[in-house]
């Protein structure tokens, strides 16, 4: 099969996605009706069973960033997320060259990645960083770059301006996500 991306065909193997079923539920026993506990247990039930089907949709879209530097989830046979994905005659990136922490020189070094970005066709591509992704683990590094102390950079003597505190617009803690240096940062595209 041909896929078609952006304008340009090729040949690629085409990965369907997989139709995944939950069935949740519980009994209510006839000693339960009998002494009329049934809809009082019923209710506690269902409220459990909602918050399980909330924890297990979180868990599933979170894996999408857990196995995106695996070939858990690919893009032209390559990671998700990665430094030589192949374009029209050249490769472009969508992380850091050499894996980092969380800090704020590694936050400016992906927001020029994000800023300079180009599609499948080497178009350029209009877009800013939004949304930060992290695990609790980075709670505290997160803080240091975002919220310092009188607005300026985190961990500087010579208080030069913090650049990069008005660039994300929401701070997304998530318990999920797998590695603890982890870190993700989404667009407005």
């Amino acid at each position: 099969d041909a896929l078609y991306q952006m304008g340009i065909i090729s040949e690629a193997e085409v990965i369907r996605a997989h139709q995944k079923t939950y069935a949740l539920g519980f009994i209510t026993t006839m000693e339960e009706r009998k002494y009329n506990k049934a809809e009082k247990l019923a209710k506690r039930r269902a409220t459990r069973l909602g918050d399980a089907f909330k924890r297990g949709r979180n868990q599933n879209s979170t894996d999408v960033f857990n196995n995106a530097f695996t070939s858990g989830y690919v893009f032209a046979n390559r990671a998700l997320i990665g430094t030589a994905h192949p374009g029209n005659g050249f490769t472009y990136q969508n992380t850091l060259t050499v894996q980092a922490d969380f800090n704020y020189e590694s936050f400016q070094d992906l927001d020029v990645i994000i800023r300079t970005s180009v599609d499948i066709s080497g178009n350029k591509i209009p877009q800013r960083s939004k949304t930060l992704m992290h695990p609790p683990h980075t709670h505290h590094e997160i803080l240091k770059v975002f919220e310092p102390v009188q607005g300026f950079a985190p961990d500087t003597a010579e208080r030069n301006p913090n650049t990069v505190k008005s660039l994300i617009t929401q701070r997304l803690e998530n318990p999920y996500l797998t590695d603890v240096d982890s870190w993700f940062v989404l667009t407005d595209k």
